[in-house]
């Protein structure tokens, strides 16, 4: 009633003082109610913001719920700080120990440790070598050069290129600017022309030629000083896709996007890293060929492939296959499996990807359970009291005091890697936080 009495007011001032027509008198009357409507929302919003704000000054003065405020509040930082570092382009101290650990328990368990997904074709240029002159930066021959043979992988790619019924190829093959050969131009121009196709270029690589740099990736495998083996991958790259990052990108039309300081897939919660889980591997095993030539998981470029293509054609092999070609013997790096070439980390990236191990959604269950462990464990610190104390049986106590921070995230990090999604969990954080809290608890008890 007090709006409508101020609007009424204003309406007969204004039809006794403004000398303006009677739509303009209506419009002017219209504009000014709406200012008063819009005064008292934002006045009745400010009553209620200032009583919200005194009920919870009441609610954390009291000591309970202070306690709890503050146990929550540590719960929400550690999950925070667990996802952060997990997006970092360096592996956490305890991700390569529980790889590593937890792989040797399923070898015992399981005896097939060799799994080369059926989609996927891996092609060995090791042994496909040619001499080259090589050059400084300043056109100045220093001598010659071993590389990959770029005839042999012309005469493929120009196969690939006629068939196209490959599903994609992962060249991993270093062009570099300095490595120069009569192939490079018709090579260049076909890997340009190509579709589905990725090669690799390092952080302080130069390609051959730029006309290459719309199908280079980056392709970088970080260690850090005191962990030399690899465990986490990067999936980008001051915000640049990896080679892996790219396959996911164009066969499945999904991306990661970056909001600040999280990461979105397709409007999902995720990360840009993975601490990798490799059921694709390597052995001597599986690189073997027997006499009978049966069938082989990793082929040779020039005799198992080109050699035989009037036997068993190229276009035939690579129908429908990812088609990986790198390194196999020399382009090699220490992994909690022992050394792996890398074109089969990037490879295990790729179906990490398409398995969803980057992606939070499901992964979401699991860290609220998490929460709700930090959050009671940091309740016991904060009312400077152990889990033993809350209880007055002498067994029960002794049982609880069993279950120290390591413990706990221990067993957490044993039942993450136990679920179909290959969470790796880090303990470290939470281990050195409340390492911390429970020394802090302990000095002032003492004083």
């Amino acid at each position: 009633m007090g709006i409508f009495r101020k609007w009424l007011a204003f309406y007969r001032l204004e039809m006794e003082v403004l000398p303006l027509s009677t739509p303009c008198r209506g419009a002017v009357a219209i504009a000014f109610g709406g200012l008063l409507v819009i005064k008292a929302c934002l006045r009745k919003l400010f009553n209620l913001s200032i009583a919200f704000l005194r009920k919870l000054h009441e609610v954390l003065t009291h000591s309970t719920c202070r306690q709890y405020a503050i146990a929550a509040a540590i719960s929400a930082s550690l999950l925070a700080g667990d996802y952060l570092l997990g997006n970092m382009a360096f592996p956490l101290p305890d991700e390569m120990n529980i790889l590593k650990y937890f792989d040797k328990a399923k070898e015992m368990l399981y005896t097939n440790r060799d799994s080369i997904p059926d989609d996927a074709l891996l092609i060995n240029v090791s042994y496909d070598k040619q001499l080259v002159d090589y050059y400084d930066s300043l056109s100045m021959p220093l001598g010659q050069a071993v590389i990959t043979d770029r005839g042999k992988l012309l005469k493929f790619l120009q196969i690939a290129q006629q068939a196209n019924n490959y599903k994609y190829i992962m060249l991993d093959v270093i062009f570099e600017q300095d490595e120069k050969t009569c192939y490079d131009s018709l090579l260049f121009h076909a890997i340009a022309s190509m579709e589905r196709i990725v090669i690799p270029v390092g952080e302080e690589e130069k390609l051959a030629d730029t006309i290459l740099h719309s199908k280079a990736c980056y392709a970088q495998y970080t260690t850090t000083w005191f962990d030399t083996d690899f465990s986490h991958y990067q999936l980008l790259h001051n915000g640049q896709p990896s080679m892996p990052l790219r396959m996911y990108q164009e066969l499945t039309g999904h991306d990661i996007h970056r909001h600040f300081c999280w990461y979105a897939d397709a409007g999902r919660l995720c990360r840009s890293g993975l601490s990798l889980w490799m059921p694709v591997r390597v052995t001597d095993r599986v690189e073997r060929v027997d006499d009978q030539r049966q069938k082989v998981k990793i082929y040779q470029l020039g005799i198992d492939l080109l050699e035989r293509d009037t036997l068993i054609p190229v276009a035939d092999r690579i129908k429908d296959k990812i088609v990986v070609i790198g390194d196999f013997k020399t382009d090699v790096h220490e992994t909690y499996l022992g050394p792996q070439p890398g074109s089969i980390i990037c490879l295990n990236a790729y179906y990490a990807l398409l398995r969803g191990d980057h992606v939070l959604t499901w992964h979401l269950l699991f860290y609220l359970f998490v929460g709700l462990v930090y959050f009671v464990m940091a309740l016991f610190v904060v009312r400077d009291e152990t889990q033993s104390q809350q209880v007055s049986q002498t067994w029960l106590r002794v049982i609880l005091c069993l279950f120290k921070p390591g413990f706990i995230f221990f067993s957490i990090a044993v039942l993450a890697y136990l679920l179909p999604w290959h969470i790796v969990y880090g303990a470290w954080l939470p281990t050195f936080v409340f390492s911390l809290m429970e020394t802090y608890a302990n000095m002032k008890s003492n004083h």
